[in-house]
C-alpha cells in the first residue's frame, strides 16, 4: 500500500485527484498506475485501469490470475468490472468512497454470486492516511478557488475604480484652472472672483458627474 500511496502523490503533483494503484504477484511488483483522466483526456484513466493495462502488457496476457491489486481508494464500478475481467485474485483498498465505491460503500459488485469470477476484497487498509491525502487535496483546491475568486473581485473593483477616476481628474483640473484664474485677476476684483469660484464648485460642469 505504501507504493500505491507514492503513486497517488504523482497524481497530486500532476494536479489530479491523488489515487494510486500497484499490482503485484507474490513479491513481484508487476505494474503501478496513478489517476490522471484530466491530463490524459480519458475518462477511464483511473489508477486501477492504468495498473491493469500496464500489467497485461508486461506479462503479455489480458488475464492476471494470482495477482493482487493495492489501491488507495475503493474502486468504482468501471474498475471493478475490469478487475473481474482480468481475474485478479484479491483487491486491497485504503479509503472508502461513499459516492462511487463498488466494494460495499455504494454497491458491492464483488458480492454477486451470479458472477463467474470472485475476487477477494479487503478494505480500510491505511484508511486514515489514504483518506487524509484526498481530504488535503480537495481542501487545497477549494482554497485556491476562493483565492482566485477574490483576486477576480479585486480586479473588477480596480477596473470600476479606474472608470470612475477620470471624473475626479476633470474636477481637479477645474480647481487648478480656477486657482490660476484667481491669480490672474485677484488684484482687480477679489470679491467677485471668490463668489464665482464657490459657485463653480457647487455646480458640476458638463464633464463632471451629477
Amino acid at each position: 500500500m505504501a507504493l500505491a500511496q507514492a503513486a497517488a502523490e504523482e497524481a497530486r503533483a500532476a494536479g489530479e485527484v491523488p489515487v494510486g494503484a500497484v499490482l503485484v504477484r507474490g513479491d513481484e511488483v508487476i505494474a503501478r498506475g496513478f489517476n490522471h483522466p484530466i491530463g490524459a483526456h480519458d475518462p477511464s484513466a483511473h489508477a486501477e485501469m492504468i495498473a491493469l493495462r500496464a500489467a497485461a502488457q508486461a506479462v503479455e496476457n489480458y488475464r492476471l490470475p494470482g495477482c493482487e491489486l493495492y489501491v488507495t481508494l475503493e474502486p468504482c464500478l468501471m474498475c471493478a468490472g475490469a478487475i473481474m475481467h482480468a481475474r485478479i485474485a484479491r483487491v486491497v483498498f485504503g479509503a472508502r468512497d461513499p459516492k462511487t465505491g463498488a466494494c460495499g460503500s455504494v454497491v458491492d459488485a464483488f458480492a454477486n454470486p451470479q458472477l463467474n469470477h470472485h475476487t477477494t476484497v479487503t478494505g480500510g487498509v491505511l484508511e486514515t492516511e489514504c483518506g487524509a491525502a484526498l481530504k488535503s487535496f480537495f481542501a487545497e483546491r477549494r482554497r485556491a478557488s476562493r483565492e482566485a475568486r477574490a483576486a477576480a473581485r479585486g480586479e473588477a473593483l480596480a477596473v470600476a475604480g479606474g472608470e470612475a477616476h477620470p471624473g475626479v481628474q476633470v474636477e481637479t483640473r477645474s480647481e487648478i484652472h480656477g486657482e490660476a484664474h484667481r491669480g490672474a485677476h485677484v488684484e482687480g476684483r477679489p470679491d467677485e472672483h471668490h463668489e464665482g469660484h464657490s459657485q463653480t464648485r457647487s455646480e458640476p460642469g458638463s464633464a463632471e458627474p451629477l
